[in-house]
């Protein structure tokens, strides 16, 4: 099922987002949006965790609220990152930075769970074409 913003913005010259699109429950609507309020010719940036081992495997990990508050449940692959902001309509996508983000963590489910995963933060760029 598609959701519909309805943003009273229309146009912004950036969007950076910094851990949030893990939550997000249909990604790809997300970033089709992202790309309507996007001005021609601008930039986006997205840090966001990853992870390298079926998603599946994630199931009995959902009923743990503290790896949803740690942004490891919602990750996808990075691929997916990259394919889904380029049939949104992005161009230029260039990943800039992988992360070792949860070996910090003073959880030691969370970093288990990342571990299990090879969870990691990635950041990526892109842009709206010009035209």
């Amino acid at each position: 099922m598609q959701k519909i913003f309805l943003w009273k913005i229309t146009r912004v010259d950036v969007i950076t987002s910094n851990g949030v699109l893990n939550l997000v429950p249909d990604k790809q609507v997300a970033f089709a949006e992202l790309f309507r309020v996007m001005k021609p010719g601008r930039k986006l940036q997205i840090s966001d965790i990853i992870i390298q081992r079926c998603e599946e495997e994630l199931t009995e990990a959902k009923n743990n609220p503290k790896l949803w508050a740690e942004c490891i449940v919602g990750a996808l692959y990075e691929d997916y990152y990259t394919r889904w902001l380029e049939e949104a309509g992005f161009e230029n996508i260039e990943v800039i930075l992988h992360q070792d983000y949860f070996s910090h963590s003073d959880n030691a489910s969370t970093r288990d769970v990342a571990l299990n995963f090879n969870a990691e933060s990635i950041t990526i760029s892109g842009n709206r074409p010009a035209q």
